[in-house]
């Protein structure tokens, strides 16, 4: 019969080792600011002083805040009881309560050298940065909250740092672009790959969705952009694929097939957006091919 050639060798452990080793990392001193709790009590909740003592309500109740803590501080409670249970101005160790003392040119007294301007639409907040720099696009941000963290941070007086700002924060809002390219082929990716059917997906599988994930945020801008803008689950897995991005990047234009429309006033504005293909590429989806 002849001799029979041996198969090739498939090293695994190679391979994944070298997936560990390209894979981005995002940086530190991003994740010690997302797990800062008291930065996220003061600038997301207005959250003047803690008191010391810890509630006596159960470990698990921090999770409703998303405080990484195994007992909730009794301010905390209660300044989440009164705002959202019921329903109650914020008490005075919240700075937009009432008892509150103001203080000439400290919030929440306007920054008088803020550039952001606000208008109310059906959408939501529509943003604009008023620093004599043309700008062919505007913000939009559903959350009254994080109109306010803006003020809180500061951000309201940087107008070329406003986006980013946003993104290394997590804040979900919608880039309103003027134009978008019309021009040109526009192809949207087809969504995750199916693998055979019973194909159970393992370490080296995982690793090698995150470096295809960073080749589709290149290769797609509008995903990149749609994915930062979106908060949640989405931003934070594309915080981890590539280092942050600069503005333009964000920004876009893009093209009109990888975008929504809003008609704003009478002008329509263009927002990238993730269709569901898209989004199941993002945060990786592992299809069979029985569709499981």
């Amino acid at each position: 019969m002849g001799h029979i050639p041996e198969g090739p060798y498939f090293d695994i452990g190679a391979v994944t080792k070298n997936l560990r080793r390209d894979g981005f990392q995002v940086e530190q001193w991003l994740t010690h600011a997302w797990r800062d709790g008291e930065d996220f009590l003061a600038k997301r909740c207005g959250l003047t002083e803690k008191s010391g003592s810890p509630s006596n309500q159960s470990a698990h109740w921090s999770k409703r805040l998303g405080l990484d803590v195994n007992q909730p501080d009794e301010n905390v409670v209660q300044l989440y009881q009164s705002v959202v249970v019921d329903g109650k101005w914020p008490p005075a160790i919240c700075d937009l309560s009432e008892e509150t003392t103001i203080t000439p040119q400290v919030f929440p007294c306007r920054n008088p050298t803020s550039v952001v301007s606000l208008s109310r639409s059906k959408f939501g907040y529509v943003v604009s940065i008023r620093d004599r720099v043309t700008r062919p696009w505007k913000l939009l941000i559903s959350d009254q909250l994080s109109v306010v963290q803006i003020e809180r941070e500061g951000w309201c007086c940087d107008g070329n740092n406003l986006v980013l700002n946003l993104i290394k924060k997590g804040i979900p809002f919608e880039v309103l672009h003027e134009r978008s390219f019309t021009s040109g082929p526009f192809r949207s990716h087809p969504g995750p790959i199916v693998h055979p059917d019973g194909k159970e997906p393992r370490v080296v599988d995982y690793l090698a969705y995150r470096q295809d994930l960073a080749d589709v945020l290149r290769t797609y801008p509008h995903v990149r952009a749609a994915g930062l803008c979106t908060g949640g689950i989405a931003w934070r897995v594309c915080m981890d694929a590539l280092p942050l991005p600069s503005e333009a990047q964000v920004v876009g234009p893009f093209h009109r097939n990888a975008c929504i429309s809003r008609e704003i006033e009478g002008t329509t504005y263009w927002t990238p957006r993730l269709t569901h293909q898209e989004e199941m590429v993002v945060v990786g989806v592992y299809k069979w091919a029985d569709s499981k």
